[in-house]
């Protein structure tokens, strides 16, 4: 559902542009060797640049694209210094959520994200174990939890040598998952756990109790649209240049 809303805001801005978009299942690590394929468009100067999004440690696209001068700009952050991003603060989504969770008092917190190789999680981690060890609360980084079925089994089992209090989730559709687990373990949200997600889906408002979350404010997103578009007529301090965009919590009834 994250995807689909990150795709929508994307499409809207380029059109505004004139830009067509393609959409390829190249990835941060691997590609299809066939005409459908996102290399093989801008290799063949089919395409004028890309936008790159899910970018892993050691993403194969970056040696792609550098090799043969092709503009892109990056939904995501790295440390490469002539890279051009747009990013969500992903560190202060970690921080922002530890913050909230702990202001309401709770005192053992388990925060689930998805696979370890994507730099977004890395840094989710890091904003929340700053904030979890300042504060001197009990807590939990568990990595791997990538769908509802997984978030459903992981609480269940963590929940057995970690009662925790709170639950703080890396992706509101993922979230859905830990309430069936909750209650199935007797428990009642937010009386007993809380329930944290990231990502402000409309979901979220019609779950019961309706799902606190760490909205990203995605169509802050289409900054990337601009930022490629200089990049492709050679605008001046363009490259290299890179953008945060703000986090706010949206307080429900599962805090």
């Amino acid at each position: 559902m994250w995807h689909t809303k990150m795709l929508s805001q994307l499409f809207k801005a380029a059109k505004k542009r004139k830009f067509k978009i393609v959409v390829t299942p190249s990835s941060a690590t691997g590609h299809l060797d066939d005409e459908t394929d996102g290399f093989h468009l801008l290799s063949s100067g089919m395409a004028d640049g890309a936008i790159l999004l899910d970018n892993a440690n050691h993403d194969i696209r970056f040696d792609f694209l550098h090799m043969r001068k092709i503009p892109y700009v990056l939904v995501g952050q790295v440390d490469i210094e002539e890279a051009t991003w747009v990013d969500l603060d992903n560190y202060g989504v970690g921080k922002i959520g530890c913050e909230h969770l702990v202001k309401k008092g709770y005192k053992k917190i388990c925060f689930f994200l998805g696979q370890s190789q994507y730099h977004v999680n890395d840094l989710r981690a890091q904003g929340f174990e700053e904030v979890a060890k300042a504060k001197g609360i009990e807590y939990k980084v568990v990595y791997d939890v990538d769908s509802m079925e997984s978030v459903y089994k992981t609480a269940k089992e963590v929940y057995e040598d970690f009662k925790y209090d709170a639950l703080f989730i890396s992706g509101s559709e993922r979230a859905v998952g830990a309430y069936r687990a909750v209650y199935e373990m007797g428990l009642k949200i937010p009386e007993d756990v809380a329930v944290l997600g990231i990502d402000n889906l409309s979901i979220c408002e019609n779950l019961y109790p309706s799902m606190s979350v760490v909205d990203q404010h995605c169509d802050n997103l289409r900054k990337d649209n601009k930022l490629l578009d200089g990049l492709i007529n050679k605008e001046e301090d363009i490259q290299g240049k890179q953008l945060l965009t703000c986090n706010t919590i949206v307080e429900r009834e599962s805090t």
